[in-house]
């Protein structure tokens, strides 16, 4: 990512953003690359089921596994994306990982100052998180 019409910055000041920038830029390739990976495994799972329901196979040990990953992915939904069930009966609700990390570089694209603290902050917090969600 480059910050455009950053002539008015300070030297200090566009080699931070230059700096802030490529730390946002890397760790989301890696959330965006991990729930890309996650909805595919989500997709392979649906045509699991798909084909056992289809199929006069018995696959008892198979569906055992499918509802364990079903049961796991859940809350890991609700991290990664936010509560969809909850968005369509209030007014607004928090967003997600990706959505607040999708903010992050929103607000960063939108303005020509320097990566304000807060963003600095929400970054670094999302890091953390991140940890978690990725194991």
């Amino acid at each position: 990512m480059k910050t455009i019409n950053q002539n008015t910055l300070p030297l200090p000041e566009q080699n931070q953003l230059k700096n802030f920038n490529k730390d946002l830029a890397e760790f989301r390739r890696i959330v965006l690359g991990t729930s890309q990976y996650y909805t595919s495994l989500k997709d392979r799972i649906k045509y699991l089921k798909k084909g056992i329901t289809n199929s006069n196979v018995n696959s008892l040990t198979l569906n055992e596994d499918i509802s364990k990953f079903e049961n796991k992915s859940k809350p890991l939904d609700i991290k990664l994306y936010g509560d969809a069930i909850l968005a369509k009966r209030e007014f607004e609700t928090l967003p997600g990982f990706v959505g607040s990390l999708e903010n992050i570089v929103g607000g960063t694209w939108s303005q020509s100052s320097g990566a304000t603290q807060t963003y600095t902050e929400k970054l670094n917090k999302l890091k953390v998180d991140f940890k978690s969600i990725y194991d």
